[in-house]
């Protein structure tokens, strides 16, 4: 009996030891299971799946060491707060890699990467955790070699040749980095930019832009799916039909000198890269543009680098800058109004291009002209904020600014290159009459 009892313990302890190494056998045949897939071996270590042109992509949890490869890709997580440790300068800034409305982001510089031949040797010194790589050539080897480095993050399907878009850009970066509200909320922000600029210019509606580029290799211009070409349709812009004919090469077309008609359309856009803006307003072809005769064409110059780069980069730090920056350039190419700045108040300009600001700020009030982003067109002189084209005869604009005090007390009115001030207010011409606004406009182009 007494043998009986002793072996029953040992009996149920033998059971309960069999029984726990079943569960731990069961345990890890299902945790061997789950490895199969990849989605559900990335939501066993974050939860976090990104789904790219290589498949989806496992990312680790709360990434430390992040290093951002494509163009634009280090702003994108700057904007989200993340800085990474190594970042590529496609644009040739300098310092910290990122444009001016980027700076004081970083605190400390990242590891500058070279661009299309990245030293991976360098990428894998850094020791990362996450690479981003989501604007990009889209190329396998490239993405396999980095891949052995770190988790990479590749270009979205049908985004090769950098055709990967702004809201694909962020939405993927953001995901990667647990980041998705922040990023959603980025785009709506970046949306109702655009939106509001829309909505103030009417002129933008409907109308046929190309935007073009011209290197030391020729001409070119940029096709469907650019961010360049993005940025006008989202203005309410149309891209031209003669280009989307041409045959394409990842995000452009290149146009030989003798078929340079193709870029006639009711704005044209240009982009000068590494070749000053002269060996383009030199060519003979380009001065018998239609576009360009008419001065509806946007020519960055050489003195507007960072509007140029905030425009052909389009990331979601640079977007802010490049629509307040060109779209006045845009609404004077595309005819529109000249604004009066710190108002409300726009008036019609006075002249086919724009370029020229008609007077219309009441003097005294804050309120400058803004004939070109602001600023009066060269031989204009300024009085009390307004802009005076080509004075009637020299000593206007002595007399003008000979009579301050009297100025002051006069109160507003209106002042003309053919009238010195007078004491009694002037009516405005109505610039919704096209009869009543055509002698103004003659005065203000000079005819």
């Amino acid at each position: 009996m007494r043998s009986s009892l002793a072996a029953r313990p040992l009996r149920s302890t033998t059971r309960l030891v069999v029984g726990v190494l079943a569960l731990v056998v069961a345990l890890l045949l299902a945790a061997c299971g789950s490895s199969g897939g990849g989605e559900q071996e990335g939501e066993a270590s974050s939860g976090t799946t990104v789904s790219t042109k290589f498949g989806d992509v496992d990312v680790p949890e709360d990434p430390q060491r992040v290093v951002a490869l494509g163009w634009g890709d280090a702003e994108t997580a700057l904007a989200l707060g993340v800085q990474p440790v190594g970042a590529s300068d496609w644009l040739a800034f300098g310092g910290e890699g990122v444009g001016p409305w980027a700076e004081g982001r970083y605190d400390q510089a990242p590891e500058i990467i070279d661009t299309l031949e990245p030293s991976y040797e360098k990428i894998a010194a850094l020791e990362p955790d996450l690479i981003l790589d989501v604007k990009s050539s889209g190329d396998q080897t490239r993405h396999d070699r980095l891949s052995e480095i770190a988790t990479t993050v590749g270009v979205p399907e049908g985004g090769d040749n950098y055709l990967t878009s702004l809201d694909q850009q962020v939405t993927m970066i953001s995901e990667a980095l647990g980041k998705a509200d922040e990023g959603r909320q980025l785009l709506d922000d970046a949306q109702q930019k655009f939106d509001d600029a829309k909505a103030e210019h009417p002129e933008f509606q409907g109308k046929t832009s190309t935007v073009a580029a011209y290197t030391s290799e020729g001409w070119g211009a940029y096709v469907e799916g650019s961010e360049r070409v993005d940025f006008l349709t989202k203005l309410g812009f149309e891209q031209n039909p003669a280009v989307e004919d041409l045959e394409a090469t990842g995000f452009s077309a290149s146009i030989s000198s003798e078929n340079l008609d193709v870029m006639d359309s009711d704005l044209l856009v240009v982009f000068p890269i590494y070749v000053p803006a002269s060996q383009v307003t030199d060519q003979a072809a380009y001065q018998n543009l239609s576009v360009v005769k008419d001065g509806r064409t946007v020519l960055f110059g050489d003195d507007q680098e960072d509007i140029r780069n905030a425009y052909s980069l389009n990331s979601i730090l640079s977007v802010d800058y490049a629509i307040d920056q060109v779209v006045p350039l845009l609404s004077e190419a595309a005819g529109g109004r000249a604004r009066c700045w710190g108002s409300e108040r726009s008036m019609s300009s006075g002249s086919r291009d724009g370029r020229w600001c008609r007077a219309g700020c009441f003097p005294g009030r804050g309120r400058r002209c803004g004939g070109r982003g602001g600023v009066c067109a060269p031989g204009d002189h300024v009085s009390w904020g307004v802009c005076h084209p080509r004075p009637k005869f020299a000593g206007e604009p002595l007399l003008v600014q000979g009579f301050p005090l009297v100025m002051r007390f006069l109160g507003p009115f209106r002042l003309h290159r053919d009238h010195v001030p007078r004491a009694r207010p002037r009516r405005w011409p109505s610039t919704t009459s096209a009869k009543r606004g055509q002698p103004a406009a003659r005065r203000a182009s000079g005819s």
